[in-house]
């Protein structure tokens, strides 16, 4: 992954947390993830590795929901030190991480379920997103399920489109190819990230990488809007969301 991705999050991880309070992340990225999960047959029991972890947010939520052990990686070491951190002050056991790079994964395990939360868009080739995806299959028992939420390639990229809901993409008006690179910012209480660089990536493109890595039963899934989020902020304020959403889930099979 690039340097420069990694030192980007280096400069947000002690604020990070606070991205979570976003109404968007709590009402559409956790919801569509947690339904996502639940389809398959939920975490208890179950050993899950988390990719791109970040400050270990997820990482928590699959250990609270049952899994069993979970792994979490993330190329940041300061994003790694805050989840540390978090899981000192609040064990919660059977958590470890890793400071380690997606595309050049070593085998922790055989997991049951890998998740990922923005991860594909920091492919910066077709080839590094194919690693990535042999990375993940290389930890996943056959069968296992692969659950990833992050960048729609039908995103929006009308300049501040997604400002309400605390994101904002910065990308050139025509329609991107894949493994153009594009930025977006996310806001942490009253302030914004540093524009974080991303890549493009087609539909087509990703699943070609995955099917090169082994998956297979390859779905995707529209971003939800739970009705706790409609009822606290009402139908209009998601509107533009729904009509346009930023992001999209995908779930897939190791054969």
């Amino acid at each position: 992954m690039s340097e420069h991705i990694r030192d980007e999050y280096e400069t947000v991880a002690e604020q990070y947390n606070t991205s979570f309070q976003l109404a968007y992340r709590i009402h559409v990225e956790q919801y569509t993830v947690v339904q996502a999960l639940s389809q398959i047959g939920g975490v208890d029991g179950k050993a899950v590795l988390d990719i791109a972890c970040g400050t270990g947010h997820y990482t928590r939520l699959l250990r609270q929901q049952g899994a069993t052990r979970v792994v979490g990686i993330d190329l940041s070491p300061d994003m790694i030190r805050v989840a540390q951190r978090t899981e000192q002050e609040h064990p919660l056991g059977e958590i470890t991480y890793h400071v380690a790079d997606a595309g050049a994964l070593d085998v922790y395990g055989t997991f049951d379920l890998a998740v990922a939360v923005y991860l594909f868009h920091y492919a910066q080739s077709l080839a590094h997103l194919t690693n990535i995806c042999q990375g993940i299959a290389h930890n996943l028992r056959s069968g296992g399920a692969f659950v990833t939420y992050g960048l729609h390639p039908n995103l929006c990229l009308q300049p501040d489109y997604y400002l309400q809901y605390g994101v904002n993409i910065f990308a050139p008006t025509t329609t991107p190819q894949d493994g153009d690179q594009y930025a977006f910012a996310f806001r942490m209480q009253d302030a914004w990230s540093p524009q974080i660089p991303v890549y493009y990536w087609s539909f087509q493109a990703m699943e070609q990488a995955l099917q090169q890595a082994g998956f297979t039963n390859i779905r995707w899934q529209d971003a939800q809007i739970a009705a706790e989020g409609i009822a606290e902020h009402g139908s209009e304020f998601w509107r533009a969301y729904q009509d346009c959403p930023h992001c999209t889930l995908l779930i897939a099979n190791k054969q």
